[in-house]
């Protein structure tokens, strides 16, 4: 399993996110979101 940190929630940074969690599972990505936003990190992911 890999793990995958992204730091920052920004507005650029939902379509990486979105792609990343769509294929963490074929992949066995372990996908950790981080923002100094706890909202917006949850809303994100």
């Amino acid at each position: 399993m890999k793990n995958i940190l992204i730091l920052g929630a920004g507005f650029s940074a939902g379509v990486m996110i979105k792609y990343l969690l769509n294929k963490a599972k074929e992949n066995n990505w372990n996908i950790t979101v981080g923002d100094i936003s706890k909202e917006i990190a949850e809303k994100k992911s």
